[in-house]
């Protein structure tokens, strides 16, 4: 698959997440694990944005990787796919068995 298929995946993963852990938050399911990102609880629009700039950044970083002939590029986004699919699973999982 190409790398930028890959990014792609990766950014609308993220942001699925991030949307799940607003939705989350919002419905009083839950808090924010994540130490780094809880401190943006308190301004919930905040987390989907710095959630897509990180994950633009990563890909970003990842597609220059692949273009210079660099590997590591593709295989990092597919390790943070397989992370996030596994994040989004327990989210659905939470969700409808509670």
């Amino acid at each position: 698959m190409r790398v930028e298929r890959l990014a792609l995946l990766f950014v609308l993963l993220s942001v699925c997440d991030a949307t799940f852990t607003v939705c989350f938050i919002l419905g009083g399911y839950g808090t924010k694990a994540n130490p780094l990102l809880r401190g943006l609880t308190g301004h919930l629009y905040l987390l989907p944005i710095v959630k897509f700039v990180t994950a633009a950044v990563i890909t970003s970083i990842a597609v220059i990787a692949e273009r210079r002939g660099q590997a590591w590029g593709k295989y990092g986004l597919v390790a943070c796919i397989i992370f996030y699919g596994g994040v989004l699973l327990w989210n659905y999982k939470e969700l409808l068995l509670g």
